[in-house]
């Protein structure tokens, strides 16, 4: 969501003191505000601060320094099905709609707090979340977006081991002028990246060498793309998708 996720830095110092971490609560929704403005290009609504840091749907946390907000991490656990169109196909079509993946919204660190490994923390903190609990070996894969042009973000989330999913043209629209955006994606619980054009074209020499498996991969497919069909596929409402929309603002 957010185009320019700040605070990366390929030369960590993990000696700052006096950091602790808890999860936002309305009483940080000033701050959080006040923290996004200088960290992200994108006018929030104020609804999207109020779900973030009232609403038990996202999983945040936030880190201070003498009480002061210095970074944050914005991450919800959503439906396969719920996605935003921009993001289809981040999981295989034999994957059923009910699959849990989870989206980062924003994380991010004011700059004078940069290059402490506070970043990196707050992924750590996520993963604890996402495997452990409820979510214990279920949730699929971790995606984001950021801008093209952000070659730091890049670089971490390179190091963290997301692996570049999409291109998305023009997907930002920054003070009325248009950016690139990239969709990165870990892929969690021993799932592989969904078939490229190549394993398309090799799948038949694999019906010859190993025709019972590839036969039950292709009902798998079959039985997915069945559950997307219209009649079958139940309609998201009006409050899962609000739960599951963006609130990307524009400036």
């Amino acid at each position: 969501m957010d185009p320019s996720p700040a605070g990366f830095g390929d030369n960590c110092d993990t000696n700052l003191v006096g950091i602790t971490f808890r999860p936002l609560t309305i009483a940080d929704t000033p701050d959080v505000k006040a923290v996004c403005n200088e960290l992200f290009p994108i006018d929030y609504t104020d609804a999207w601060f109020a779900d973030i840091c009232g609403s038990p749907h996202y999983f945040t946390r936030g880190a201070f320094c003498c009480g002061q907000l210095i970074g944050l991490i914005v991450a919800q656990v959503r439906h396969h099905g719920w996605i935003l169109p921009e993001d289809d196909g981040i999981l295989g079509l034999w994957f059923p709609q009910s699959s849990l993946v989870v989206y980062i919204l924003s994380i991010g660190v004011l700059q004078p707090y940069r290059r402490h490994g506070l970043a990196s923390t707050f992924l750590d903190m996520l993963y604890s979340y996402v495997t452990s609990g409820d979510h214990a070996q279920c949730v699929r894969c971790i995606y984001l977006h950021t801008m093209a042009n952000n070659l730091p973000a890049i670089s971490f989330y390179h190091r963290h081991g997301f692996k570049l999913f999409r291109k998305l043209h023009q997907y930002y629209m920054i003070n009325k002028i248009p950016e690139d955006g990239l969709c990165f994606v870990r892929y969690m619980n021993g799932v592989k990246p969904p078939w490229t054009f190549w394993e398309v074209i090799a799948y038949p020499a694999q019906c010859f060498s190993a025709p019972s498996m590839a036969c039950a991969r292709f009902v798998r497919c079959l039985r997915a793309t069945l559950r997307m069909l219209p009649w079958v596929r139940p309609a998201a409402t009006a409050d899962t998708w609000r739960e599951s929309a963006s609130y990307k603002m524009l400036a």
